[in-house]
């Protein structure tokens, strides 16, 4: 395999085990522009033996860039408590970690003519967090959309083109996007190269950014228009068309911040759902107050597919949601709840994100928030710390974090280390590991990500719907299907004959 350019990736957590979209995306945009770029996926669940059988038959002499795009769940809220409950954050997140310091090093020792660059949505995690000084064992790091970037590095290496414009971080090249990449006329699909299973959930993307601006959100992109960065509705089709006649998939991930954000764009892609020859069902971030402000949603979402959406609920405090600018919610959030609960029953299964940490919030007052969850017929939900960074900077509330009564006592050697009047990272990280304990996961049944990966694993949605997580936890690694899936995957891409 005379790849030029391969990219390892994986997901961290055997619970949601499902692609990351980001490292096929620049694979196809680099395979457009000529370059032979080949992914690996799911290294992360592999020995070290399978991990070095793909090395050796996909990076040969050829491979002057290694790409390492992993998709980091630091937070163990998504770790299912077993016999290891007792262990910390900590320790948890380090024993991940190792994992990848050993990836990367086995990539630097066997192929030391290759650059190795990271990119990806958690490349900022890495750089944070500093865990064993794993920034500084790239080549370069890429910031932010990577698409133009990465074709200029490309270039660089291949065609003694200049290098693409950077800042350090330490030692290491940071490279930022050039320019903005234009998702409207992008034609993203996955190939044979790609080793997709029968069945399988893909990711893909409608659109880039958010109309939205979410005072603790740190992605890029927040307050565009909405008929910005929206990729066109026959691109989407022909995927779909694409990834069915190909692979036989009828199942996605939608990646977009707010699937719901746009309500003639909806509308569009509930018609083209409707006229496709095959049924598709999927997953991904809705709001739930577009639902009430337009409420022909609560009938087209679940027409077009819509099986499993995460709503970022965050707060049931009035001034806390004002705060954070999801002013509807302090007096909707939990009526609404109720009533498009009730509207959808089982056809539709819902997952809820909170965050601990936001305003003059107690543990009090998660504790009754969560009560009230354990007490309704919402299937899944779950609580997380804020997470603020002094060194990154990305959201409001890390911009201004005084604004908003946060500050960090020791920023230097503690930049996630936040607290305000009322709690700190601390509390608020202990109080939600209180919460991942089995009698919490046996009220809860997997939704969103959670649901496309159970689906991966061979579980039907009556059966997800008639269970629990660890009911479901049970008959999963007693039947080794996550193993089975990698394995099934690790057997396609070793038998694989093309380019």
């Amino acid at each position: 395999m005379k790849n030029q350019v391969v990219i390892l990736t994986f997901i961290t957590d055997s619970i949601r085990l499902v692609r990351y979209l980001g490292p096929y995306q620049i694979a196809w945009f680099t395979r457009q522009h000529g370059y032979t770029t080949q992914v690996l996926d799911y290294i992360y669940f592999m020995t070290k033996e399978q991990r070095m059988n793909l090395y050796k038959k996909f990076i040969t002499e050829e491979t002057k860039i290694i790409g390492f795009a992993p998709f980091l769940m630091p937070s163990p809220e998504s770790v299912l408590p077993s016999a290891s409950t007792k262990i910390t954050f900590g320790q948890r997140l380090e024993e991940g970690l190792d994992v990848v310091v050993d990836i990367i090093n086995e990539i630097r020792e066997n192929f030391p003519w290759a650059k190795v660059v990271m990119g990806g949505q958690f490349a900022k995690w890495y750089m944070d967090l500093g865990y064993k000084s794993i920034p500084n064992k790239f080549d370069a790091i890429f910031s932010g959309e990577g698409e133009h970037s990465f074709l200029e590095y490309c270039d660089y290496i291949f065609k003694k083109a200049p290098h693409p414009a950077f800042t350090l971080f330490n030692s290491t090249k940071v490279i930022t996007a050039s320019k903005q990449y234009d998702v409207s006329t992008c034609g993203m699909r996955f190939e044979l190269r790609d080793f997709v299973l029968p069945n399988e959930s893909l990711p893909v993307e409608f659109s880039r950014g958010c109309i939205f601006k979410c005072k603790f959100c740190q992605y890029p992109l927040l307050g565009k228009d909405k008929d910005d960065f929206n990729r066109s509705i026959e691109n989407i089709r022909q995927a779909f068309l694409h990834h069915y006649e190909l692979f036989g998939t009828t199942r996605y991930h939608i990646c977009d911040d707010t699937l719901n954000a746009h309500r003639e764009r909806t509308k569009a892609f509930h018609k083209m759902v409707q006229e496709l020859p095959f049924h598709i069902e999927y997953v991904g971030f809705v709001r739930l107050d577009l639902i009430d402000i337009w409420p022909e949603q609560k009938d087209i979402l679940p027409e077009s597919g819509l099986v499993a959406p995460h709503f970022g609920i965050e707060s049931f405090d009035p001034y806390s949601c004002k705060q954070i600018g999801k002013g509807w919610g302090a007096k909707n959030h939990k009526p609404f709840l109720k009533k498009i609960n009730e509207y959808w029953g089982d056809d539709v299964i819902i997952n809820c994100s909170l965050i601990a940490g936001l305003g003059n919030e107690t543990v009090k007052d998660w504790e009754e928030t969560y009560a009230w969850f354990e007490n309704s017929n919402i299937h899944d939900w779950f609580y997380a710390p804020l997470h603020l960074s002094y060194t990154l900077k990305l959201s409001e509330f890390e911009r201004n974090a005084g604004k908003y009564g946060y500050r960090w006592p020791v920023p230097e050697k503690h930049p996630l280390y936040w607290v305000n009047s009322i709690t700190n990272v601390k509390e608020a990280a202990d109080w939600c590991r209180t919460k991942r304990t089995m009698p919490h996961y046996k009220k809860r049944k997997p939704s969103a990500w959670n649901y496309a990966s159970h689906r991966n694993l061979g579980f039907t949605k009556e059966e997800i719907l008639k269970s629990n997580y660890v009911d479901l936890s049970v008959v999963r690694e007693s039947e080794c299907r996550p193993q089975k899936m990698v394995n099934e995957y690790y057997t396609l891409a070793m038998s694989y004959q093309g380019q």
